[in-house]
């Protein structure tokens, strides 16, 4: 790991923009349009159209750098395939967390949370579920 840290690192993996150029075998977007991607930050990027998505008129840049994060949340539901009603532990509550707890929430998952009491530690979590009781 330590011999990483002297390497150029290309940062982050959302990044919202417009179409500059369209390679000969990409399709269902032209030159001008809106789009959202995962790829790097950076002021032009090659991104190939599988990770590109059209940003509708009206969504503004900052909601639209969000695309890919709530991407990696909706693809955790879709791989638990949650029932409604059913319970859901999310351990950890960062950006991704907090994102998959208020989609759970759409899907019928009943809110609630869990965490530690004052004095304790460890890593956070929630539950989205019935009533919990601390």
């Amino acid at each position: 790991m330590r011999n990483k840290l002297d390497q150029p690192l290309p940062m982050g993996y959302c990044n919202v923009g417009t179409v500059l150029e369209v390679g000969p075998d990409a399709s269902g977007f032209v030159i001008g349009e809106r789009v959202a991607s995962n790829g790097k930050h950076a002021e032009v990027v090659s991104i190939p159209t599988n990770l590109c998505a059209k940003v509708p008129e009206g969504v503004s840049d900052d909601a639209a750098a969000f695309t890919v994060v709530g991407a990696i949340a909706l693809q955790g539901i879709r791989l638990v395939a949650p029932s409604l009603g059913e319970t859901v532990v999310i351990t950890g509550l960062g950006l991704i967390g907090l994102i998959l707890v208020q989609l759970l929430r759409a899907r019928g998952c009943r809110g609630g949370r869990a965490g530690f009491r004052s004095g304790q530690t460890g890593p956070g979590g929630a539950w989205i579920s019935g009533r919990h009781k601390s």
